[in-house]
């Protein structure tokens, strides 16, 4: 799947437009049109931008993966850009949140996504680390 591909996949799936995509890149809603019309390569230089406008990962952005051992499902449930609030997208949430889950939200929401990214994926090797009796 190129670039191109995984493109136009998310904007459908997320039903999103080519234009909120170029507005966030600011680039022309032509060059995007061109990038999904694959009559133009995308420049690597886009895509940590591109990965973030969508809410996923650099990995699932090139190849459509995860990479291996990675937390798929909750980095890519992650909706939002620099010009709304991110909400995830979860069943429960809110039901028994401590003001002290509501904090570490807090905090984190101000993070980028690869901040996010970072600490997300750091959590689940605590949570492992404790799940194997391991403690912390």
């Amino acid at each position: 799947m190129t670039i191109a591909d995984q493109i136009n996949d998310l904007l459908k799936t997320q039903k999103r437009r080519q234009a909120d995509l170029a507005r966030a890149l600011g680039v022309r809603a032509n060059t995007v049109s061109e990038w999904c019309k694959g009559r133009h390569d995308v420049s690597a230089s886009y895509y940590p931008k591109i990965a973030e406008f969508f809410g996923v990962s650099l990995d699932y952005l090139i190849t459509g993966k995860e990479p291996r051992g990675a937390p798929a499902a909750p980095v890519q449930q992650i909706i939002g850009n620099n010009n709304s609030n991110n909400t995830a997208i979860a069943g429960g949430v809110g039901d028994g949140v401590s003001a002290l889950d509501l904090e570490l939200l807090k905090v984190v929401s101000g993070f980028d996504i690869r901040a996010k990214t970072e600490v997300l994926h750091f959590a689940y090797q605590i949570e492992k680390q404790i799940k194997s009796g391991g403690g912390f």
